[in-house]
């Protein structure tokens, strides 16, 4: 039972923390708008196809941030005190981490899409 809870706090750290940050990151529209124009052109939407695909985006969005908050709240309560610290500090671990990533690649583009690009 012990691991299974040390398990489930490592998955929530690791996987909700970055999507936590990306949700909190300055250039997260901008890069949500990119991707929303690459696929527009790509599938050739329409106008009134690529407006309601950003609406749909919007609200399954915001649902995401309900779900994980909800989520990570449950399983805080699983936690006892120790387990509630070691768990802040792996995400503030991870947030930092993610700082780093995303200063380093500040102009908005990986190594592999860069390449592909080209």
């Amino acid at each position: 039972m012990k691991h299974t809870l040390i398990a489930c706090a490592l998955v929530v750290a690791g996987g909700f923390s970055a999507a936590g940050f990306a949700a909190q990151h300055k250039d997260a529209e901008s890069m949500h708008a990119r991707h929303m124009d690459r696929m527009a052109q790509e599938l050739e939407l329409s106008a009134e196809q690529k407006e309601k695909i950003g609406t749909l985006n919007g609200t399954y969005a915001e649902r995401y941030r309900e779900l994980s908050q909800a989520h990570r709240q449950e399983v805080r309560n699983l936690l006892n005190e120790e387990q509630q610290a070691r768990m802040q500090q792996m995400r503030k671990e991870r947030h930092e981490k993610m700082s780093e990533h995303h200063a380093r690649h500040a102009d908005g583009k990986h190594r592999a899409h860069a390449d592909r690009d080209n």
